[in-house]
């Protein structure tokens, strides 16, 4: 076989650099025609799965469009042939396949492994037309002057078939790209592309128009506090819809306070991530806002106190900004001064907030005072781990639910979730988080009485 595609292989190279070949040291009439086709298939096979990635089931329909494409050659000489019975059709069917073959092999694959992808600009739109032109143009004048030299055509009828042979690729290339592609997703890769790539539940109108109302039933729901019992109001709040585990980790520590804090009635979820569209109010500056006026509305003042939970990821300084994403909406970034700002406007007297977040540690100061406890995942200057999008709870996240539910305190389930904390990332070479812990004097002696488990 080796031998035998030798001479198609190597009067293709030469007639391609317009170099003179003999037609009858050519002996084309001993080519071999389906080793060559079935070569050129693979070679089509092969370059369309492994650059160009559309899929892994082979599209059996376009079979016989790539074989319609390969003897579009033979057709269009046929129109310009001088007589029926004239061999330039195989002629220039056959040395068109072997040309092709040197030029998908030696430039097109090449092309698009090394050069497209420094130079995306030319995989799309008319840059990439233009190089397929071009290539075409040069195969098509090559084996038009090969013919002319062969005397199978005259120069008039060469270049009408050159002309011919360009027009069609050009229109099957711009019309009808996709009628040849011999590989497609296979109905996994499908659904999983509409899973990933589907626009988000929140752009449809009925869940955008929805979210008023949505938000509205869950601030109703909160329940006033009982006077003479110290109760724990909750909000949680999940901030980025890019990974799920803030709506997990959220969602957790929500039912942690319901069911092991006794504010069954008086907590309220807020989480971005398209899971959870139409089912939990989205947490943006308005919504959370609004949840904690709520609260502090419910609440008595002098008795409750309200645990303010935030996951997201976070900025570093100096805005320490803490992310609220839910497209495709653009939301406004929360930080430190404008949560201080908006608690200290709802009258919220006793507070603890605890910020699960990358530079977490600059919200310590602008939230410190005598009736405020601050717990942080990491100190202003470093990062916290564990924000996978497969994750159930980030690292220091995980740490703390931990501690809450076996210790007997806030400040001993801190010191259990630092252990934690710092035994992982030792363990895995990372740069230590350093949880932090801020206590106002006068919310100290009253941290306990906040602690009550609900049994």
């Amino acid at each position: 076989m080796r031998g035998a595609l030798h001479t198609p292989l190597s009067t293709a190279a030469r007639t391609l650099l317009f170099r003179r070949v003999d037609f009858a040291h050519a002996g084309l009439s001993r080519w071999p025609v389906l080793p060559l086709l079935a070569l050129l298939f693979l070679t089509a096979l092969v370059v369309q799965y492994r650059l160009l990635e559309q899929g892994s089931a082979l599209n059996w329909p376009a079979v016989p469009v790539w074989l319609l494409q390969a003897f579009l050659g033979l057709l269009l000489v046929q129109l310009v042939a001088p007589r029926a019975d004239s061999p330039v059709g195989w002629v220039a069917l056959m040395l068109g396949w072997a040309q092709g073959l040197l030029i998908t092999v030696l430039l097109y694959a090449p092309l698009m492994i090394w050069l497209l992808p420094r130079l995306p600009q030319l995989a799309d739109g008319w840059a990439g037309f233009v190089l397929f032109v071009v290539l075409t143009l040069w195969q098509a004048l090559a084996l038009a002057v090969c013919l002319v030299r062969w005397d199978l055509l005259s120069r008039w009828r060469a270049a009408l078939y050159a002309l011919l042979l360009l027009l069609a690729s050009a229109v099957q290339v711009w019309f009808f790209n996709d009628a040849d592609r011999l590989w497609v997703w296979s109905e996994a890769e499908s659904q999983a592309f509409q899973r990933e790539y589907a626009p988000p539940r929140l752009a449809s109108e009925r869940h955008f128009y929805a979210e008023p109302a949505l938000l509205a039933e869950r601030l109703a729901a909160i329940a006033p506090g009982t006077p003479g019992q110290a109760e724990l109001f909750a909000i949680a709040v999940g901030g980025d819809a890019s990974q799920q585990v803030f709506l997990r980790e959220s969602s957790a520590y929500a039912a942690l306070a319901k069911e092991q804090f006794g504010a069954q009635a008086h907590t309220l979820l807020l989480a971005n991530h398209d899971a959870s569209a139409g089912q939990v109010p989205i947490a943006t500056l308005t919504s959370i806002a609004a949840g904690i006026r709520r609260a502090a509305q419910q609440m008595n003042p002098d008795e409750d106190a309200l645990l303010l939970y935030l996951t997201s990821h976070g900025g570093p300084g100096p805005r320490h900004r803490f992310v609220l994403d839910s497209p495709p909406l653009e939301l406004a970034q929360l930080d430190p001064q404008w949560l201080r700002g908006t608690l200290d406007a709802a009258g919220v007297r006793w507070r603890i907030i605890i910020v699960s977040a990358c530079y977490s540690g600059g919200y310590l100061k602008p939230l410190a005072d005598a009736q405020t406890l601050v717990i942080t995942a990491a100190d202003a200057d470093n990062t916290s781990f564990g924000c996978a999008d497969e994750n159930h709870f980030t690292d220091f996240g995980r740490a703390l639910y931990d501690g809450l539910r076996k210790e007997s305190g806030w400040a001993a389930a801190f010191a259990a979730a630092r252990r934690e904390v710092g035994r992982r990332e030792k363990e895995l070479g990372l740069t230590p988080s350093n949880p932090q812990w801020l206590a106002g004097a006068a919310i100290q002696p009253r941290l306990a009485g906040w602690f009550r488990r609900a049994d």
